[in-house]
């Protein structure tokens, strides 16, 4: 809050103006001392990057070079960090902490590195910044408190010993930065804050006072070059888990895209549906039907729930190809002619087509191709016959065929439902898959009167339901997955006649025809 925001100005007379002071809510004690200590930090750390600038002149040549490599090393790590959920973990301390080793006076000038870190205000680049230069100047005066020149002239044990120490600082500096902020400031749970304090303890003592002491050792004998040969492995891990971090992302990106994309085409191919709906009243319902009967032959079956989810798709897009039929046709009163029915046939292979114009439904294209195929190979558009026949399409096949029987048209009421499901096993071993159909009569038989009507479904239910349920469509598919063994068919019988008044009389149409 400004300071002028904590006055408040009130009416009174003109000329004597009311000033009426208001007070923010005071911090509590502890949270008060977190703020004053974070603010002081910045101060801290300026003071020591004096210190180190003065001490900068007392470094030989080779010494500057080790110093530079170990500083460029820190750049490098702390722009490439580690995310595990909502911590970020670097490993620039496999340049910081043998640099406050080996140079305990200039080593937090490396600190300055953090700042090269992405935080999203400056005061989390103040902060970030300070913690690492007052902790680094912290681990150098607790290393020449144990050895001045532990590095050039110290046993292993006294490597061994120095790097623990600068470890242990490292970690109980940015442990308790992190208390001040995560706890003081209430950004996080001390359940969480315990698990990062463990999981930062056991980091630094298993993995970093180790590398640290490998590094001194190396650097004892072989001189400044050990530096890359030790840090470039760490680094090239960061740098390869960033890449698969960001490709991770991506893919992220990408599947929000195509489900995106999903969502419209179903929403374009469902306006195509309710068009055709404006033209033929009877299409849209028999749609919803047919996805519905068609989605619960698939589960019966044994399919997974991709193919499920598919299975409903084709149902519902199944006929969407009756755009292309002349209006003649489709709401003519009667049966059709040998002509119409040519017409009316049509409707598969140009369904196919028009979805086959869309990337994300050209499986849904072949299903909807081959809805009309017969097992005994006499139906269109291509005479396939038996398993060639995909799967989702042969469920189809019977789900529309009974829909046909007990939906009712211009010319006829449709038939009950009892009449219809004793139809059905008739056409097997020709007209319709034996498995398919038992699957179908296994669930009719034991559901309700208005599912074995259709009169619970409806069009844009049935395109919400998918909406919701489909992630992304799939990019591939069991097509010609098999289906579980049934009964042996039975000897083809002839094609089911229909009755229906044409005019007044009675005349019988193939059940084949009416499914058209």
């Amino acid at each position: 809050m400004q300071a002028q925001d904590l006055l408040k100005f009130t009416s009174g007379p003109a000329d004597t103006p009311r000033v009426t002071p208001t007070h923010p809510d005071p911090l509590p004690p502890r949270r008060a001392l977190i703020v004053l200590a974070l603010g002081v930090m910045p101060l801290v750390a300026a003071f020591c990057v004096l210190r180190s600038l003065l001490a900068m002149g007392d470094l030989p040549v080779d010494g500057l070079i080790a110093f530079g490599l170990l500083a460029g090393a820190a750049l490098v790590a702390v722009r490439s960090e580690i995310h595990l959920g909502t911590m970020m973990v670097g490993s620039e301390w496999a340049a910081t902490l043998p640099a406050a080793i080996l140079f305990p006076e200039q080593a937090p000038l490396i600190g300055l590195a953090v700042l090269a870190t992405t935080y999203p205000t400056w005061r989390g680049y103040v902060a970030a910044g300070s913690n690492e230069v007052v902790t680094l100047t912290l681990a150098g005066l607790a290393v020449n408190a144990i050895a001045a020149d532990a590095a050039g002239s110290g046993d292993i044990g006294t490597l061994a010993l120095v790097a623990s120490v600068a470890s242990g600082v490292l970690l109980l500096g940015n442990v308790a930065t992190a208390w001040m902020v995560i706890i003081g400031l209430r950004l996080s749970t001390m359940r969480e804050y315990i698990a990062l304090a463990v999981l930062t303890a056991a980091a630094t003592f298993l993995l970093a006072a180790p590398i640290v002491l490998v590094l001194l050792i190396a650097m004892r004998s072989f001189g400044s070059i050990v530096i890359p040969l030790v840090l470039v492995p760490l680094l090239a891990a960061n740098y390869f888990h960033g890449l698969f971090r960001r490709t991770l992302e991506m893919r992220d990106e990408l599947a929000e895209k195509a489900q995106i994309l999903a969502r419209t085409n179903l929403q374009f191919a469902a306006a195509m549906v309710r068009a055709l709906d404006t033209r033929d009243a009877y299409t849209a319902g028999h749609s919803a039907a047919v996805a519905v009967y068609t989605r619960d032959i698939a589960r019966e079956m044994g399919f997974d729930d991709e193919t499920v989810r598919l299975a409903h798709l084709a149902g519902l897009l199944h006929d969407i190809g009756k755009i292309g039929v002349p209006g003649r046709v489709l709401n003519k009163q009667s049966p059709l002619d040998d002509e119409e029915y040519e017409l009316m046939k049509t409707h598969a292979a140009m369904g196919a087509d028009i979805l086959g114009e869309v990337d994300l439904y050209k499986d849904i294209a072949i299903l909807v191709r081959y809805h009309h195929e017969r097992i005994d190979g006499r139906g269109y558009p291509d005479k396939l016959e038996g398993e060639a026949i995909p799967a989702i399409s042969r469920m189809i096949s019977v789900a529309d065929t009974y829909s046909a029987m007990t939906t009712d048209r211009p010319y006829r009421d449709g038939m009950p439902t009892e009449k219809a499901m004793s139809i059905l096993p008739e056409c097997r071993g020709t007209q319709l898959d034996a498995d398919c159909t038992n699957a179908f009569k296994r669930i009719l038989i034991v559901a309700d009167a208005d599912y074995q009507r259709g009169k619970q479904t409806d069009f844009e239910v049935e395109v919400a339901k998918h909406q919701a349920l489909s992630e992304v469509e799939a990019e591939a598919v069991r097509i010609h997955a098999p289906t579980p063994a049934g009964p042996p068919a039975p000897a083809a019988p002839d094609v089911p006649m229909l009755p229906a008044a044409v005019d007044g009389k009675l005349v019988e149409v193939d059940l084949e025809r009416e499914a058209a």
